[in-house]
């Protein structure tokens, strides 16, 4: 016995539309009851799992070869070459490595589980200055998160994820401000 099509080539029935219509249906309030939304679990859990992390008034993380203490305040940006939203969020990055790197004592820390050569072929294509490349998996799993360390290594102020024109206008102020106290 030949199965048969709800929606045939050129003509569309009345039924066919009904059941595709009740799948569709099943499958919203499925999702909604289970709160499985497949994109925004994974964001979710990585953005949960940063914050769980990186606490402001905590220490930041040993990262191989990075001193917090030679410098009045360390930027260090989480991203993988992979990671879209890290992509999206280079011009931000590329902004805020120009004006830190005019203060003179301030590093920039730049940080993903892609090997050094990887991570600086894909700063040098979107024009992002770093002082110092590493190639660490650590526990943060959320790119791209950015965070300001200051001088005694603890964490002053930490964003996750692409931001809006809002967070970018608070990352910017802030760095200012930071930037600011730390000439003085």
């Amino acid at each position: 016995m030949a199965m048969r099509s709800f929606i045939r080539p050129g003509r569309v029935t009345i039924d066919g539309i009904v059941n595709l219509l009740i799948l569709l249906t099943c499958g919203l309030v499925t999702s909604a009851l289970t709160g499985h939304w497949p994109a925004q679990r994974v964001a979710t859990a990585s953005i949960d799992r940063a914050d769980a992390i990186f606490r402001r008034g905590t220490e930041a993380e040993h990262l191989p070869g990075v001193r917090y203490d030679d410098v009045d305040a360390t930027l260090v940006l989480y991203v993988r070459s992979t990671c879209h939203y890290c992509t999206a969020s280079m011009p931000l990055y590329k902004r805020l490595t120009t004006e830190v790197a005019a203060h003179g004592n301030v590093r920039i820390v730049v940080t993903s589980p892609e090997t050094v050569d990887v991570l600086g072929s894909y700063l040098k294509a979107n024009g992002v200055a770093a002082n110092h490349l590493v190639t660490f998996a650590g526990r943060n799993e959320a790119t791209p998160t950015l965070l300001v360390v200051d001088k005694k290594g603890m964490i002053q102020n930490v964003w996750v994820g692409q931001q809006d024109a809002r967070g970018e206008n608070e990352i910017t102020e802030t760095l200012a401000r930071a930037l600011a106290g730390a000439a003085s």
